[in-house]
């Protein structure tokens, strides 16, 4: 890698962990106003996650980044565990 592509990759890793407290930190906000079943596809199913991640990114998707990564790493968890049998580790 050359010195330009080192650091962009570290500006990269910084933003991915920086973006990655900021979700941790919007999801403990949400457990603790009472909002739980993420991991529950009977409770909160993919298609209202999809949908949701679908309305904020067409009606604010820059406040609402957040929110929609959050509601993305629920799918994502979801089908990984599916395909792979992945629980908490």
């Amino acid at each position: 890698m050359t010195d330009a592509q080192i650091e962009e990759k570290m500006d990269l890793y910084e933003a991915v962990d920086k973006f990655a407290e900021a979700m941790k930190y919007r999801l403990l906000e949400k457990l603790l106003q009472g909002y739980s079943g993420w991991n529950d596809p009977e409770k909160i199913t993919d298609g209202s996650l999809s949908s949701a991640i679908s309305k904020d990114a067409l009606n604010d998707p820059v406040t609402k980044s957040v929110d929609i990564a959050n509601r993305a790493m629920m799918l994502w968890w979801r089908k990984k565990s599916r395909l792979h049998g992945c629980t908490r580790q």
